[in-house]
């Protein structure tokens, strides 16, 4: 299997910036996303901004993000995700005019009424069902976005002795997405 790619692409989101910090919003939904392939919730490549997936987003927000100067709210990396190459935003029912006013989606309501939906690239879902795959992906996540290495107490249970993966030792990318596939 190869995650060269998305390692790529989730060391560099393009995250928001609220006095100088980085928002973890975008890292936050990825792990959610995760933790719903791990309970088998995860079906297919499609998503919605329902319940299950902001209940664990409210879930792995309190497990990481400690900073008080960011309001939890899946609504709007739901919606922003759509400028990573992985995530592609439909709108089903929408009459507000351009979708591209970021505007006009700010919340997880609004986003629900107008029947949001996203599709993930195939093969950052079979990341996300491959144990081995997806531990490399969410190393990088808490280190890169939580700042946080080996003893953090997640899902995965404390003390890995494996090195993540960082921004500095990724490999880089050839040319668009290395799907996850077995060799």
């Amino acid at each position: 299997m190869n995650t060269a790619y998305y390692l790529h692409c989730f060391a560099s989101l393009n995250c928001a910036r609220h006095k100088g910090k980085e928002a973890p919003h975008k890292p936050v939904l990825l792990l959610a996303l995760a933790d719903l392939a791990e309970q088998g919730r995860l079906k297919g490549t499609e998503t919605a901004p329902d319940a299950a997936l902001e209940t664990a987003f409210r879930q792995v927000w309190r497990r990481y993000v400690a900073d008080v100067g960011f309001t939890m709210n899946m609504g709007m990396p739901f919606y922003h995700m759509r400028s990573e190459p992985f995530w592609h935003l439909s709108i089903g029912r929408w009459s507000g005019g351009d979708i591209e006013d970021r505007h006009k989606i700010k919340n997880l309501g609004t986003l629900r009424r107008v029947a949001a939906r996203s599709t993930i690239n195939a093969g950052l879902i079979d990341c996300l069902n491959s144990i081995t795959e997806w531990e490399k992906l969410r190393a990088l996540l808490i280190e890169r976005y939580f700042n946080r290495r080996n003893g953090d107490t997640d899902r995965h249970g404390p003390g890995r002795q494996d090195v993540p993966p960082t921004v500095s030792n990724l490999p880089s990318p050839q040319n668009g997405p290395q799907y996850c596939a077995a060799a």
